[in-house]
């Protein structure tokens, strides 16, 4: 066998969560996508994926409190980049966290353009990265979103 090279890609850590209030989903708009995400961001060098979490939620959305002892982990998945991102040598790796939102005494920082709750029948038709639209599916066949 012969030295073949393998591909060399660019690693990017990031978090999200799957934020749910009294059985409606979480999500957000932000400046790079024009549809509906979870909150979430990239994991600094140094930072645990649940560290990484509470700080982009708290930038993100600031005065965000999460029903104590809510926080879950729901695993790591992997994904290439869209077609539109501009490092075709880049893999993201997802820590995916879901937990459930306090209260609404909180708003959403310029990062993103906005935020709504939805309910299962709402998320039908939004237009959602893969990685959202999976985290939503599982909530409502979770039964945390209804």
């Amino acid at each position: 066998m012969g030295d073949a090279l393998l591909p060399s890609y660019s690693i990017h850590h990031c978090s999200g969560a799957l934020l749910h209030y009294h059985g409606q989903a979480l999500l957000v708009q932000n400046h790079k996508w024009d549809g509906w995400i979870v909150p979430g961001g990239h994991i600094e060098p140094g930072e645990s994926p649940l560290d990484a979490l509470v700080r982009e939620l708290d930038e993100e959305l600031p005065g965000l409190r999460m029903t104590p002892g809510s926080i879950r982990f729901w695993g790591i998945k992997t994904k290439p980049p869209s077609e539109d991102y501009r490092d075709s040598n880049a893999m993201f790796l997802f820590y995916d966290f879901a937990a459930r939102i306090a209260d609404l005494g909180f708003t959403h920082s310029p990062e993103l353009r906005g935020y709504a709750l939805f309910s299962a029948e709402q998320t039908r038709g939004l237009r959602m990265p893969d990685g959202a639209e999976q985290m939503v599916r599982r909530a409502i066949a979770d039964g945390v979103v209804r």
